[in-house]
């Protein structure tokens, strides 16, 4: 569940004197305007260090003292806070990086869209340089907003073989061939329903607007403590989105004409399943920090429906 925690105006001393900078390095635009956050704090924090993540692709590097680049992995454990400039894809790899390791527990993540209105970017550069400043400056501003995520554990032969923790969703589907296949779920051991489709999505609130949203189903606040099914285009008409309470447990068995199936968390991991496979989704006892502008929450949050859904836009020229 999302909750919002108190200002960090009292934050540690550490997460003040470092952050952490992440960017899509084969775009222009991001790499535009990550240089422009960090020579900008730089100038303005004497004693601030960025530590800054070597791109996979050969960029012009630009140096300062203060300025250390190195790989992404290595950066969670010396900083925490986390600015994550690009899109959604970005900082949902930031997110999988934090999750592999304990820095889900001490780091801090602050989305900046470079370019289009993110779901889970929540500034842009000038809003960012702003809040980060106060947060650099021990000012109120900013708060921590907690999402939820889901622990994914596939068994194979009666023993889990392997688990992942999500944040987006986890999608059951057929891999090169698109045709419909069978399986069933099961919620805390008791059968729901047998589906024929295209595939399943299972996500957590946060990824309702994602392949959730595009396959069918409803769009779920994160602060509600929920976990969403949707399967994707269903054989039945009547096989509908279910909302559940994230106290429950989730299985997914495959059936008949189930050969090369594929699970992928979000959308950054795939894994084939076997015929005998098992996927158990539960609530995730990890989950994101987010840094939120707090009373601007809301505002952001339908802002980025109202753009990215064109809602409620009427044309020019009319009332």
């Amino acid at each position: 569940m999302a909750r919002k925690a108190q200002s960090l105006a009292g934050s540690d001393r550490k997460s003040l004197e470092s952050i952490g900078v992440l960017f899509k390095g084969q775009d222009l635009k991001s790499l535009r305007d990550t240089k422009q956050i960090c020579q900008k704090l730089l100038r303005s924090f004497p004693k601030l260090e960025i530590l800054i993540e070597n791109s996979p692709k050969p960029v012009n590097r630009w140096s300062h003292s203060r300025l250390k680049w190195m790989s992404a992995e290595r950066i969670p454990f010396r900083t925490r806070t986390l600015v994550v400039v690009g899109g959604d894809g970005s900082i949902l790899r930031a997110c999988r990086l934090l999750m592999k390791t304990e820095t889900w527990e001490t780091c801090r993540v602050l989305g900046v869209h470079s370019g289009t209105v993110g779901f889970l970017a929540a500034m842009n550069v000038k809003e960012a340089l702003k809040n980060l400043s106060s947060l650099l400056s021990r000012k109120n501003g900013l708060v921590e907003e907690l999402r939820s995520c889901l622990h994914i554990k596939i068994e194979r032969n009666s023993r889990i073989f392997r688990n992942f923790h999500v944040l987006n969703d986890c999608v059951l589907s057929k891999g090169s061939l698109s045709r419909i296949f069978e399986f069933q779920v099961e919620v805390n051991s008791e059968f729901l329903s047998s589906y024929r489709a295209d595939g399943l999505i299972v996500s957590p609130p946060t990824g309702s607007t994602a392949y959730n949203l595009a396959a069918g189903g409803a769009i779920v606040h994160h602060d509600i403590p929920a976990v969403q099914i949707t399967p994707i285009c269903p054989q039945s008409l009547s096989n509908k989105p279910i909302i559940l309470s994230d106290r429950h447990e989730i299985s997914l068995r495959l059936g008949r004409h189930s050969s090369d199936v594929y699970l992928t968390m979000d959308g950054q991991k795939g894994l084939r399943m076997g015929d005998r496979d098992v996927v158990h989704i539960t609530k995730s006892e990890k989950s994101i920090r987010f840094l939120n502008l707090g009373s601007r929450e809301l505002k952001h949050y339908f802002e980025s429906l109202r753009h990215k859904l064109n809602w409620g836009l009427l044309p020019r020229g009319r009332p």
